[in-house]
């Protein structure tokens, strides 16, 4: 028997909402599969989708062709409807720059600073897994994926060995210099002439 298309419709949104858990700040996160990126995968008239791109269209009707649908709450795994917004692909990156994961979300950390590096392993060295530190954010505020984690556990001698030469190359930032006084007058008197 062949379902009518609101029923398919229906039948798709009571699966979603099995599969989520609501926050405090209003995210719906999915429970279930998702990709290495930690978008949520599901399945939508026999084809693979990501479900923030599913929910925009059970909620909130088709997407445009060519339009990315962006997250306000910068979680990729929230389908919350409210937290969903069609638009371009520079709208997109200028989100990605403004999140706490920063311009480098998905490359393996290495917009991560040395101090948040020493921060991370310490937390790995007290035992704390990838997933448990990945779901709480650094003291900068900064939020670290799962996979970048685990990268960096991976690869943590040579971490530490390019941090120590950041460090030699520039052990601390250099003091500002004062303005030469005789200067700042002259300029400040050419300004109210």
């Amino acid at each position: 028997m062949k379902y009518p298309a609101y029923r398919k419709i229906t039948r798709k949104i009571e699966q979603l909402f099995r599969s989520i858990t609501r926050t405090e700040d209003g995210c719906w996160l999915w429970n279930k599969s998702k990709l290495t990126n930690g978008y949520g995968m599901a399945s939508f008239e026999s084809k693979p989708i990501t479900v923030h791109r599913l929910s925009y269209r059970l909620f909130r009707g088709e997407i445009p062709e060519g339009a990315y649908v962006l997250h306000s709450c910068g979680n990729r795994s929230c389908l919350n409807p409210d937290h969903l917004r069609c638009g371009s692909a520079a709208m997109n990156m200028q989100d990605r720059m403004d999140s706490p994961l920063g311009w480098r979300a998905g490359s393996r950390g290495k917009g991560v600073s040395p101090e948040e590096h020493a921060e991370i392993f310490a937390m790995f060295d007290a035992g704390h897994s990838a997933y448990k530190i990945s779901k709480s954010p650094l003291s900068t505020g900064r939020v670290v994926t799962e996979s970048q984690l685990s990268f960096m556990r991976r690869n943590r001698k040579l971490i530490e060995t390019t941090d120590a030469d950041k460090r030699k190359r520039c052990p601390k930032p250099l003091k500002p210099r004062r303005p030469n006084s005789v200067v700042t007058i002259i300029h400040t008197n050419a300004l109210t002439a």
